[in-house]
């Protein structure tokens, strides 16, 4: 609460003020441990009290409370806290992402040859159906017999449709065939 010496309602001010004091002192104090985005509000039975994280104890009264907070793309969470006058409470909050999809198409210029993702095939070329991935970063690789190993590092971004054509070359040719020589 801030006072200020020229408000228009000083009068109130001063008679509420030590209601609030006496209020507080008979409470205890919330610790909030947050893991989670930046800016989230902390709402303390339905109210919003203050942004996370927040690292300074929060004054309340003594009594029993829900603590709820949303944020966008991630999972709400919610908790209760009991504040014993003089004491402090912790409560730990850990808010975790929706996990993201993007997809990825992939083409194999040779028939029957297994394409993996992070290790795991997830078809024979020529086609590939597109297959829905968790955002972040795969391998796709294909290694068949008597073609040269063929892999990528592709970045599956949300709500992305990738396409990969990949270009099996003949294991006979050497480096110097390919150009991967002077």
């Amino acid at each position: 609460m801030r006072i200020s010496p020229d408000s228009p309602n000083q009068e109130l001010v001063d008679q509420l003020l030590p209601r609030c004091e006496r209020r507080l002192e008979s409470g205890g104090h919330l610790v909030i441990e947050w893991t989670g985005p930046p800016f989230a509000i902390l709402e303390v039975n339905g109210q919003g009290l203050l942004r996370l994280p927040h690292d300074e104890p929060v004054a309340l009264p003594s009594g029993d409370y829900a603590l709820t907070s949303s944020f966008v793309d991630h999972f709400p969470v919610e908790a209760t806290a009991t504040i014993r006058a003089g004491e402090t409470a912790r409560v730990a909050l850990r808010m975790d992402p929706h996990p993201q999809y993007g997809t990825i198409e992939i083409r194999v210029n040779q028939e029957g040859v297994p394409v993996s993702i992070d290790g795991r095939v997830v078809g024979t070329g020529p086609s590939i159906d597109p297959v829905r991935l968790r955002t972040g970063r795969v391998l796709v690789a294909v290694d068949a017999p008597g073609f040269h190993p063929w892999q990528r590092y592709v970045e599956i971004e949300r709500d992305q449709e990738h396409r990969i054509d990949i270009r099996l070359l003949d294991a006979s040719l050497s480096d110097w065939d390919l150009g991967l020589t002077d």
